[in-house]
C-alpha cells in the first residue's frame, strides 16, 4: 500500500488524494487532523502505533497533550460508528496506543458501498443472504447454512454480507465461533462467545438486562453481565434446571432482543460444534413466533459426514421443516479470478492468460487463489505498474512451481519465513485457532513484548494472523490476541510439529493457562483438557474433565457432561492401580449425580449401580455404602425391590466403616430408610443428629445439606413443626450453595409438610407454588407432581375436595406416564380422601383397593408418615359404610403407629376418630374419654390442624353429657383456632371461602 492508495475498509473508503472519506460513495464529514491520523493508522493498519509516534509524526514542533489525540479518536469513531469498548476499527490500548483492526484492501474501481464489495464472483449469493434478511426484517425468522470445503471463502462471503447490512436501522450482530476439541466440546461455547461480544456492543447493557429477565440460566454463565446483588438470586433461581429450560430460555431471549432491533447471530465452524449449541439452532430455527431474527452457521460438509457429526442431521431435519435456507459456495470462475487480480493490481500491467492459470493451478478455490497471488506478489513477478517481469516467467513459475494442493502452498509460504518466526507461528498454532500471545509466549518461554513485536509484524504483512483485540486475564496481565486467517494455516503449522515438541509445547500452555487463572482456572477447564491430553499428562486431563463437566452440568448440558466424564473414565485406566481405582468411582459417582439432579433416577440408578459393582470387585466398602444410598434415593421413585435390597445391604455395611465421617453418613441414611420401610425406631433416633455432627466437623457441605434436610423429617414426624421448618430451610441454603437441586426440592416438600401442620396453610402455598415453578420450568415432572399433591393435600383439609381431585387426577395421570409407581401411589391416597369427602364412597374405595393390591405395594414405596393419614380416610371410609369394628381397628392402627414416633398431630385425630366410633355405638363416656385423651396429647404441641378438629369434636360430646362449660371451653379454643388458619389464607380468598364455609368449621365458629 502506498501512501497516496485508495483504502477501502468496508463500507469505507479513504481517499488521500481528495482527502475525503466516503461511505457508499458519499462523503463522510472529518477534520483535516482527524483524517491525517486515520490516514496514519490505517496505513500501518494491524500494528500498536504509540502515541508518542502520533503526535511526533502529526504535531511536530507543537507542544501538545495527550488529549488532543483523544479528541481526534473520538471524531473518528463518531464517524465511522466505532465503539471504544467494542472496536470494530480503532482499538485504544491503555497507556500505549492506538491499532486500527479492521480489515482492509486497497481500492480500485469499485464502489466500496456496492453489494459484494471486499470479495468477487459472490454477488448472487449474497444478494441471496440479503433476500433472507429482508424477510427476517419483517419479522419472519431466519436460518441459514452457509456451506463449502476449506477455503471456500464462507467467512468472507458473510462478512461482505454483514458489511452491506449495516445499513439496516439499528441492526446488531452477534458472532461466534466453534473450536476443534477432543470429545465432547465445552456446551454453548459459540453462543456463549457471541453474548459476551454483543453485550460490549452500544446498548450492550440490553443484554443484560434481558437475560435477566428472560433467560437466568444463561446470565449465570457470564460473570462479567452479573451484578453482585444478583449472584444469590441468579443461584436460586436456576438450582435444578434443565436442557430444556435453557433451549426455551434462549429462545426468548433472541425473541426479546430482536424485538428491540433486528439481530444477526453468525456462529462459525459449526463442523465443531457442541451438541448443545445443535439443540440451540433446532430450537431457535423450529420455533413459529415471529422474531427479527437470522441465524447464520457456516460449516464444511465434508468434515461433517466423514466425522458422523449429528449437523447433519439437524440441516436435514430442518430442511425437511422448511426451518432453514442452504446456501453452497462452488469455485470461483475464471472470470471472477480475472477480477481479483484487477482490484489486487489497480494500474499494473499484467500477463494475458494469468487468470486462466491460476484458475487451472487452484480449480478457482479462492483461499488458493489468494495465496499463489501473494506468492507471485512476493516473488515480484505482478504487481510492478511497469510489468518489467517477463509473461512467460510468470504463467510458467505458475504452471511448474507453484504446488498442486493448497496445503503445499502453505508449507512453501511456512518455509520461505525466518525460523524464528515459523517456531512462533507453530507454538500458535498449538494455542489455537484465536489465542493470546501470552500463551505463545508461554510455548516458546519467550518474553511477552518480544512475541507481540513478531505477531504483530505478521498480522501487519497479512501473513498468517490477523489481530483480534487485547484480552485482560484474570492475573492482570493485558495481553494482544490474534488468530489465523483461516484454520488452515493452524493446522498446517500445527502437524509440522515434531511429536515429542508438540507434547512440551501443550504442557507449557496448559500450565501457563492454569497459573494466569489461578483459582479460576476451571472457567477454562475443558481448553486445560485438550492441552493435558494431548501432552498425555493424563492426571491433569482427567482433573480438567471432571471440572469441564461441572461447567457443562451448570449449563444443564447434560449430554456434554457426561461426554467429559466418560473420557475421565476412558483415560483413568492409564493411571496406576490406587489412583486408579479412587477415580473410577469417584467419576462414576459424578455421572449419576449429573442425571439425578436433573431428575433422571432410571440413568443415575444405573450409574449409582455400576459404582457398587465396581467399589465392590476392589474391595472397598466404603465406596459401596456410598453408592448404595445413592443407588437407593434413585430407585425409591421407581423400583421398591430394588430399593429394599440396597437398603439392606447399605444398613449391613453401615456398622463396618472405619472412617467417622462415612460411618455417620452412612447410620443416618440407615435411619432414614428404617423410617420409610418399618416406621421410627428408638435405636435411629440419635443417628441423623450424629451425622449432622460428623459432617459439621468435617467441613462437607453436601453430606450436611442431606442430613439436615432428612432430620427435617425427623422433627415433622415428632411434630416438632418449627424446628423441622427451620432444618429445611438450612439444607435449602446448603443445597443452592453445592447445586443440589435433586436436595433443593426435597427441601420444599418436608418445608411444605411442616407448614401444612404448623397451620401456616398461606406460605405452605408459596413454598409449593415456587417450588412448582421451578420443577416445571425445569422438566422435572416427578418433583412437580409430588409438590402438586401436598398442594391437593392442603385443599382437602380446606375442603376444597374438587379442587383438590383434580389435582390428583392430574397426577396419577402424569405418574403412570412417566412410570413413577411413588407418585402413582400417592396419587391415589389422596384421591380417595378427595372423593371421600365428596361423598363418592364407591370412588374412593375402588381408589383404596388399587392402594391396598400387592402389586401396588410390591412397585411402589409408601412412606411411613403417609400411612397414618390412608389410615384414617380408610377408618372414615368404614365408618360410613357401618362397619365400625373395621374402623376402629384401621384407626388403632393408626394411633399406634403415631405413638411409636411421638406424631401429635395424627395420634390426636386418631383419638378423635376412636371418639367417634364410640359415640356411634352408643358409648359416650368411652367417647369423652378418648376426646379427652385427644386433647391432651396436643398439651405442648404447635398442631392447628388437629386442634380445631378435636375441639370441635370435643365440644359437641361434652354438650351431649351436659358439661356446658367444658363444651364452651373447647368451642371457644376451637374457633380461635379456625380464625388462625383462615387468616393464614388471606392471600388465597376462594381456599379461604371453601375453609370457612364448611360445615365442620361453621359449627366450631359459632360462639
Amino acid at each position: 500500500m502506498t501512501r497516496d492508495s485508495q483504502v477501502v475498509f468496508h463500507p469505507f473508503c479513504l481517499d488521500p488524494a481528495t482527502q475525503r472519506l466516503l461511505r457508499g460513495g458519499r462523503p463522510v464529514r472529518l477534520t483535516p487532523k482527524a483524517f491525517a491520523v486515520l490516514h496514519f493508522l490505517l496505513t500501518r493498519a494491524g500494528r500498536l502505533v504509540t502515541k508518542a509516534e502520533l503526535l511526533e509524526a502529526l504535531w511536530a514542533g507543537t507542544h501538545v497533550q495527550d488529549s488532543v489525540l483523544k479528541v481526534c479518536i473520538r471524531e473518528i469513531r463518531g464517524a465511522l460508528g466505532d465503539s471504544a469498548a467494542t472496536p470494530r476499527y480503532i482499538e485504544t490500548l491503555q497507556r500505549r496506543g492506538y491499532r486500527f483492526i479492521g480489515r482492509i484492501g486497497v481500492g480500485g474501481g469499485r464502489d466500496p458501498g456496492a453489494p459484494g464489495a471486499g470479495v468477487v464472483g459472490r454477488d448472487e449469493e449474497i444478494e441471496r443472504l440479503r433476500g433472507w434478511l429482508d424477510r427476517a426484517l419483517l419479522g419472519e425468522r431466519q436460518a441459514v447454512f452457509v456451506t463449502g470445503e476449506a477455503g471456500i471463502g464462507k467467512t468472507a462471503v458473510v462478512e461482505a454480507f454483514l458489511e452491506r447490512a449495516t445499513g439496516a436501522p439499528l441492526l446488531r450482530v452477534a458472532r461466534g465461533t466453534c473450536r476443534e476439541q477432543y470429545g465432547a466440546g465445552e456446551a454453548y461455547l459459540p453462543v456463549l462467545e457471541a453474548l459476551g461480544r454483543l453485550s460490549r456492543q452500544p446498548a450492550g447493557a440490553e443484554v443484560a438486562t434481558v437475560l435477566r429477565r428472560d433467560a437466568p440460566t444463561w446470565l449465570i454463565q457470564l460473570p462479567a453481565l452479573i451484578r453482585e446483588d444478583d449472584r444469590h438470586w441468579l443461584r436460586r433461581e436456576i438450582i435444578g434446571a434443565t436442557k430444556e429450560r435453557m433451549l426455551r430460555e434462549m429462545a426468548e431471549a433472541m425473541e426479546a432482543l430482536s424485538a428491540e432491533a433486528p439481530l444477526i447471530l453468525v456462529l462459525e465452524d459449526l463442523h465443531w460444534s457442541d451438541y448443545s449449541t445443535l439443540d440451540l439452532i433446532s430450537s431457535l430455527a423450529r420455533r413459529r413466533e415471529p422474531s427479527r431474527l437470522m441465524l447464520i452457521g457456516t460449516y464444511r460438509p465434508s468434515e461433517v459426514l466423514l466425522g458422523h457429526h449429528p449437523l447433519e442431521a439437524v440441516r436435514q431435519e430442518l430442511l425437511m421443516r422448511r426451518r432453514c435456507h442452504e446456501l453452497r459456495l462452488d469455485y470461483l470462475r475464471e472470470d471472477a479470478v480475472a477480477e481479483y487480480v484487477a482490484l489486487r493490481f489497480p494500474g499494473a500491467k499484467l500477463p494475458g492468460g494469468l487468470a486462466r492459470a491460476i484458475h487451472r493451478r487452484t480449480d478457482g478455490n479462492p483461499l488458493f487463489m489468494v495465496n499463489v497471488i501473494d506468492y507471485l506478489a512476493a516473488k515480484s513477478l505482478i504487481g510492478d505498474p511497469a510489468g518489467a517481469a517477463d509473461p512467460r516467467e510468470v504463467l510458467r513459475e505458475v504452471d511448474t512451481v507453484v504446488p498442486e494442493s493448497l496445503r503445499q502452498m502453505i508449507d512453501m509460504q511456512i518455509d520461505r519465513l525466518p525460523s524464528g518466526e515459523q517456531a512462533l507461528l507453530e507454538a500458535a498454532s498449538v494455542a489455537g485457532l484465536e489465542f493470546s500471545a501470552l500463551a505463545v509466549a508461554a510455548g516458546q518461554e519467550t518474553a511477552l513484548p518480544a512475541t507481540e513485536e513478531v505477531c504483530e509484524g505478521l498480522s501487519r504483512r497479512g501473513q498468517f494472523l490477523r489481530p483480534t483485540g487485547v484480552g485482560r486475564l484474570p492475573d492482570g496481565t493485558v495481553a494482544a490476541r490474534y488468530g489465523f486467517i483461516h484454520p488452515l494455516y493452524q493446522d498446517v503449522l500445527y502437524h509440522r510439529i515434531p511429536p515429542a515438541r508438540r507434547l512440551r509445547l501443550h504442557q507449557r500452555v496448559a500450565e501457563r493457562g492454569i497459573a494466569v487463572y489461578g483459582e479460576r482456572a476451571g472457567e477454562i477447564a475443558a481448553e486445560l483438557a485438550v492441552h493435558f491430553e494431548r501432552a498425555h499428562d493424563y492426571r491433569s486431563t482427567i482433573q480438567y474433565l471432571r471440572s469441564a463437566a461441572d461447567n457443562a452440568a451448570r449449563r444443564y448440558a447434560n449430554r456434554e457432561a457426561v461426554g467429559h466424564l466418560i473420557r475421565a473414565h476412558e483415560l483413568v485406566n492409564r493411571l496406576g492401580g490406587a489412583e486408579r481405582a479412587g477415580l473410577q468411582t469417584a467419576i462414576l459417582e459424578q455421572v449419576g449425580m449429573v442425571r439425578r439432579s436433573m431428575g433422571d433416577m432410571q440413568g443415575a440408578a444405573e450409574d449409582f449401580a455400576a459404582l457398587v459393582e465396581l467399589a465392590r470387585e476392589q474391595g472397598r466398602p466404603d465406596a459401596e455404602a456410598r453408592g448404595l444410598f445413592y443407588l437407593g434415593s434413585a430407585l425409591s421413585w421407581f423400583d421398591r425391590p430394588r430399593f429394599e435390597a440396597a437398603a439392606e445391604r447399605a444398613i449391613d455395611l453401615a456398622g463396618r466403616l472405619d472412617d467417622d465421617l462415612l460411618r455417620s453418613h452412612a447410620r443416618g441414611y440407615a435411619a432414614y430408610w428404617n423410617l420409610l420401610l418399618r416406621g421410627p425406631r428408638e435405636e435411629d433416633r440419635g443417628a441423623p443428629g450424629a451425622a449432622i455432627d460428623a459432617a459439621r466437623r468435617a467441613g462437607d457441605r453436601l453430606l450436611l445439606g442431606q442430613h439436615v434436610a432428612r432430620a427435617s423429617y425427623f422433627r415433622c414426624l415428632r411434630s416438632e413443626y418449627r424446628a423441622g421448618c427451620e432444618a429445611a430451610r438450612e439444607a435449602m441454603d446448603l443445597a443452592l450453595e453445592v447445586g443440589d437441586g435433586f436436595d433443593y426440592l426435597l427441601c420444599h416438600f418436608f418445608l411444605a409438610w411442616g407448614l401444612l401442620h404448623l397451620g401456616q396453610w398461606g406460605d405452605m402455598l408459596d413454598v409449593l407454588q415456587k417450588g412448582i415453578r421451578m420443577a416445571e420450568s425445569n422438566g422435572h415432572q416427578p418433583w412437580a407432581t409430588l409438590l402438586h399433591l401436598e398442594e391437593a393435600l392442603l385443599y382437602e383439609k380446606a375442603f376444597h375436595f374438587d379442587a383438590a381431585r383434580q389435582l390428583c387426577e392430574r397426577g396419577l395421570k402424569r405418574a403412570r406416564e412417566a412410570d413413577h409407581a411413588h407418585s402413582e401411589l400417592l396419587s391415589q391416597v389422596l384421591l380417595s380422601f378427595a372423593y371421600l369427602g365428596l361423598e363418592r364412597h364407591d370412588r374412593a374405595r375402588h381408589c383404596l383397593a388399587e392402594i391396598a393390591g400387592p402389586q401396588a405395594r410390591s412397585r411402589a414405596l409408601m412412606d411411613w408418615n403417609w400411612q397414618m393419614p390412608l389410615g384414617l380416610c380408610l377408618s372414615e371410609l368404614e365408618l360410613s359404610r357401618g362397619d365400625r369394628a373395621r374402623a376402629r381397628e384401621e384407626a388403632e392402627r393408626v394411633r399406634a403407629q403415631a405413638a411409636q414416633s411421638g406424631e401429635r398431630t395424627y395420634l390426636s385425630l386418631a383419638r378423635r376418630m376412636l371418639a367417634r366410633i364410640h359415640e356411634e355405638e352408643g358409648s359416650l363416656p368411652r367417647a369423652l374419654e378418648e376426646i379427652t385423651a385427644a386433647a391432651a396429647a396436643l398439651h405442648g404441641f404447635e398442631a392447628p390442624m388437629a386442634e380445631w378438629q378435636v375441639c370441635a369434636t370435643a365440644a359437641q360430646l361434652h354438650r351431649r353429657g351436659g358439661q356446658e362449660a367444658d363444651a364452651v371451653a373447647y368451642q371457644a379454643r376451637g374457633a380461635r383456632t379456625v380464625a388462625r388458619l383462615a387468616d393464614s389464607l388471606a392471600a388465597f380468598p376462594a381456599l379461604q371461602r371453601a375453609f370457612l364455609s364448611a360445615p365442620q368449621v361453621v359449627d366450631v365458629s359459632r360462639i
